[in-house]
């Protein structure tokens, strides 16, 4: 908190700065640089000058492109750091997102992720989907039904690929011991579909 308080205290007016020049500086790879950022989140978006620099100045945006670019890149570290910030940044600030094409943007960097040839980035990005599920599921936010079948769709389309379809085998039935109001139907008829 001393970090926050101190970055805060910092780059109060100028929290845009701060985090797309300075930082970069002083954190000179991708993926250290989305680590710190993953880490000091939490404790930021209980800032208000924070927040509203977040969502009405551009700083939600530059956090996308980055990403964006990054999960284009063929660094698998990278991508995997920045698959985490993208989840930190989807569920903290989902109740301010308040366009469907917002949303999509974030699922549309995600599916470059889980589509990534590297096993790893696949599993993380799918990992940070049935977190952002549950966290919507828990808000009540309409998008929910729009992860759940965006995540059937990858289980459809990976499974030949064991390990993959094992992890969201796994997460599914969690998630359906967990959130009882989840139509489980929706999974049911494409998963007999592929096991005859």
């Amino acid at each position: 908190n001393v970090v926050v308080s101190l970055l805060n205290s910092f780059g109060k007016f100028h929290l845009y700065e701060l985090f797309t020049n300075h930082l970069k500086y002083f954190l000179t790879s991708d993926s250290s640089y989305f680590t710190f950022v993953t880490a000091i989140l939490p404790m930021f978006s209980n800032i208000t000058t924070f927040n509203d620099e977040f969502i009405k100045g551009n700083l939600k945006q530059f956090f996308m492109d980055y990403i964006n670019e990054v999960s284009r890149s063929p660094n698998a570290t990278e991508k995997i750091k920045s698959a985490l910030l993208l989840g930190e940044i989807w569920i903290r600030y989902s109740i301010y997102i308040d366009t469907s094409e917002e949303n999509y943007q974030f699922l549309a960097i995600f599916k470059i992720l889980y589509k990534d040839a590297n096993h790893l980035v696949q599993v993380t990005a799918l990992a940070q989907m049935f977190r952002i599920l549950f966290a919507f599921a828990e808000q009540r936010n309409t998008f929910v039904g729009v992860i759940y079948k965006a995540i059937i769709f990858t289980f459809v389309e990976f499974h030949e690929d064991v390990a993959i379809r094992d992890f969201i085998l796994s997460n599914f039935t969690y998630c359906f011991r967990k959130i009882l109001s989840i139509p489980v139907g929706i999974f049911v008829e494409p998963y007999i579909r592929q096991i005859s």
